[in-house]
């Protein structure tokens, strides 16, 4: 779930106009057994998206315009990435998939300082890094900045699964 909601909140703020706002809410829904349902909403006041967009929108690097790969930095992998989660929720996620190409600090980096953090479980949580970068060089670089494995975008819902496995998540 933590990882949905930062592609999305990362999503908006990429996409928001200066001076732009984000509203995250969230509310419980009910409590059924051991389960617990909420209902969360993130709105921002970014460029939006056009009804046509939406029906493509979980497409692995589907984008409104083609502009916004160089000029966001986006890949349109997003919200494709966002909708495996969803999908897997059934499991227990105690992973992070780690977008490479990120505003600001790359994932390479981002994953050195999980490991570097000394947060408890900054040694033993399993990082995956998520790059259309495929070559064996590109994993090895995953590998030297502290990941544990390498998928290669677009990446299907089996491949997130089985990389999981391999890692007993």
């Amino acid at each position: 779930m933590r990882r949905a909601l930062i592609n999305i909140i990362d999503n908006c703020i990429k996409y928001n106009k200066p001076g732009g706002s984000i509203t995250c809410t969230s509310s419980m829904l009910g409590v059924e057994d051991d389960t617990v349902t909420y209902r969360m909403v993130i709105a921002d006041t970014g460029i939006g998206m056009s009804p046509e967009f939406l029906r493509h929108i979980y497409e692995p690097f589907a984008q409104e315009d083609e502009g916004a790969r160089s000029e966001f930095r986006g890949t349109g992998m997003g919200m494709p990435i966002v909708h495996g989660l969803m999908e897997l929720m059934g499991s227990s996620f105690d992973a992070i998939l780690m977008d490479v190409m990120m505003p600001g600090m790359d994932g390479y980096e981002a994953a050195r300082r999980i490991r570097m953090s000394g947060k408890p479980d900054a040694q033993a949580i399993t990082i995956i890094a998520m790059t259309a970068n495929a070559f064996a060089e590109d994993v090895k670089h995953a590998r030297r900045a502290g990941m544990n494995d390498h998928l290669a975008k677009p990446v299907e819902l089996a491949e997130i699964k089985a990389t999981l496995a391999r890692h007993r998540i």
